[in-house]
């Protein structure tokens, strides 16, 4: 730890972690040296974590206000599910897991790195194979019982540079009810095979969000997600109530956005939340599953408005280009349930798919959006007969069913800050008759 007339620069390595080891002792070790570390923190100080460090999830920081964690290396996370610490009740009874890292409440908090942009900076490895298990097997399992990989709670004023959130094993990056937020240069990967696009064994890696937000305010840009979820996803407060400020997510801009896998979304919205004024634009979408999604789930009174999807590409999306409707979704291990729209939906006989009540979309824009050579039509937008869209709009909304593709950026251009190719994955070499078996259950027997 140094000290000067300047900011403290205090140094993981001071607190006994010890890099480059990855028994699970030392797992133990240096996730207590990092809450220990994150815990000694002051107004001005920076937490400099240089080298390589395996550790256990459970890493959380209170109350931080005026610091910067500063990741020149990697924090690669403990692939024991089964040793994953998890939160306790009053009565010392276990409950759901712990975040891998988790800042609550912090103030003016600067996430960075010093080395590079993305993969070639600091590195949250969370290890997401090992929760994912063998291909919709490992969700039987956990279902959604794992850990976000960076989660901020009631955050004010951050800023996230030069981070590669590397296989998620739940939603890479979660913020929520933040108020002023900057995140740039930032890359997140979720992938399972180094196939182009999203088959079965990718999707596997079920609910790996990418960027997660709710609040105010908040400016996302120049980033790359490769991930089989939702890649941006503006969310609202479900539990809240109607006088509550929180319900509302409004004044969110996401610019300059290279993506692939479930799309630039809102949603699922519901309960008495409310989405307001969000732009997404200067976007390119490539071999992703859905490009623009927008989605309600079950709502009390429930409201989208003033939206705007502006300059967007759209390179053979695989499912639906555009949908603005229902959330198609699964959250249960029924995979199959309508809740509202069935993900098996229209594929699977009896399959339902039905709009949501009590939710309204308004004045909703689509300004020269390109979908070139999509593998289905253009899009599904379904609302409730009892709750009709207002003032939706598509204006330049072009898909070009032949376009040439030689005037496209490549993959390495369009996502240079991702390192691309998955590693080796064990659950997914010689698991496909298993994978195959489990299909079947979810997506034929488990259907009501």
């Amino acid at each position: 730890m140094s000290s000067s007339s300047g900011p403290t620069v205090v140094h993981l390595s001071d607190f006994g972690a010890q890099p480059l080891d990855s028994s699970q002792a030392t797992e133990a070790i240096n996730a207590a040296a990092l809450n220990k570390a994150l815990g000694s923190l002051r107004s001005g100080d920076t937490l400099l974590i240089r080298g390589v460090y395996h550790t256990n999830g459970g890493l959380v920081g209170t109350n931080l206000t005026d610091v910067t964690i500063q990741l020149d290396g990697q924090l690669v996370f403990s692939s024991s599910t089964r040793r994953w610490p998890r939160y306790m009740d009053d009565r010392g009874k276990k409950g759901g897991v712990m975040e891998c890292l988790h800042l609550i409440n912090p103030v003016n908090v600067t996430l960075t790195s010093s080395l590079g942009r993305g993969a070639d900076g600091g590195v949250l490895d969370g290890s997401g194979a090992a929760w994912w298990g063998i291909p919709f097997v490992g969700y039987l399992i956990h279902v959604e019982d794992r850990p976000r990989l960076l989660r901020v709670s009631n955050g004010t004023q951050m800023m996230v540079e030069n981070w590669l959130l590397l296989d998620p094993p739940y939603w890479a990056a979660t913020f929520d009810f933040v108020a002023g937020l900057e995140v740039r240069y930032v890359g997140i990967q979720a992938r399972r095979t180094s196939n182009e696009g999203h088959g079965l064994t990718d999707l596997s890696a079920l609910n790996t969000d990418g960027f997660d937000v709710s609040g105010r305010d908040v400016w996302i840009h120049d980033c790359n997600v490769w991930n089989q979820d939702d890649c941006i996803a503006v969310k609202g407060c479900p539990s809240c109530g109607l006088d509550d400020p929180l319900r509302l997510s409004e004044n969110m801009l996401f610019e300059r956005i290279n993506a692939t896998g479930m799309g630039l979304t809102i949603g699922s919205i519901g309960g008495n939340s409310a989405v307001h004024n969000i732009t997404f634009r200067d976007s390119v979408i490539y071999k992703t599953y859905k490009g623009i999604y927008m989605k309600f789930r079950h709502s009390n009174l429930t409201s989208i408005s003033n939206i705007l999807f502006e300059n967007v590409l759209m390179v053979e999306p695989e499912q639906w280009p555009i949908w603005i409707g229902p959330a198609q979704q699964a959250d249960t291990r029924n995979i199959c349930h309508a809740n509202p729209c069935s993900i098996c939906w229209p594929y699977v006989p009896g399959a339902e798919c039905r709009g949501q009540e009590n939710a309204t979309y308004q004045n909703v824009t689509l300004r020269n959006v390109t979908i070139q050579r999509p593998v289905r039509g253009a899009g599904v937008i379904m609302a409730d007969p009892h709750f009709p869209m207002e003032g939706v709009v598509f204006d330049g909304v072009r898909v070009d069913p032949c376009g040439s593709s030689e005037s496209n950026p490549s993959v390495d251009e369009t996502f240079p800050m991702l390192p691309l190719r998955s590693r080796r994955d064990s659950y997914v070499e010689g698991s496909q008759l298993l994978a195959f078996a489990a299909i079947l259950l979810l997506g034929t027997a488990l259907i009501k």
